[in-house]
């Protein structure tokens, strides 16, 4: 594997942290500075490959995390939006000039959307699963045999799909969050 797929393994950062507390605890029964500088540099290393893991920038319909995998949403989420965005503002100029015809046309375009979106959000994180799934038994067998191609296009693989995983966690995030802070404005 490369360094920078295992910089980015969030399982890695696990065993670091496990390698930490357990040189950790040895530090403290044998009282040797060694061990305890060596708990220091598991634990950095773990938390230096955790934060890795969960890079992830979003540019539109663009996807990128930090092992450099790029994706494209699922074009269900972008009309999505789209049809969230436009049936909001339909709803918002029916409502500023009292049609309520036009209101509930943006209502009703908003909750497509809606539903589109959360489509094109199921099909991308279903397949970020099977991409993960797939490139990590494959990595794991083209490791056995030794075919180190074949081991690096498994480990491409199950990078897309966590960069597809990362995309919708961070679409329903921010979802999260713009809800929470609209019940908050309304308290």
């Amino acid at each position: 594997m490369s360094t920078t797929n295992n910089n980015s393994s969030t399982l890695g950062s696990y065993v670091d942290s496990a390698k930490a507390l357990a040189s950790n605890a040895l530090s403290s029964v044998t009282g040797n500075p060694a061990d305890q500088r060596q708990a220091e540099n598991y634990q950095e290393s773990s938390d230096a490959k955790y934060e890795n893991s969960q890079e992830f920038a979003k540019a539109g319909p663009v996807n990128v995390s930090g092992s450099g995998a790029a994706t494209v949403d699922d074009p269900n989420r972008t009309q999505g939006q789209w049809d969230q965005t436009i049936g909001n503002a339909k709803s918002a100029v029916g409502g500023l000039v009292g049609s309520q015809d036009l209101q509930a046309q943006g209502q009703q375009q908003t909750q497509l959307g809606q539903g589109q979106e959360a489509e094109g959000q199921y099909n991308d994180y279903t397949s970020g699963v099977g991409n993960r799934v797939k490139g990590t038994l494959g990595a794991a067998g083209a490791s056995v045999l030794g075919n180190e191609d074949s081991q690096q296009a498994y480990q491409n693989q199950r990078d897309v799909g966590k960069t597809q995983q990362r995309s919708v966690e961070s679409d329903i995030s921010s979802q999260v969050d713009a809800q929470r802070n609209a019940n908050n404005n309304n308290y």
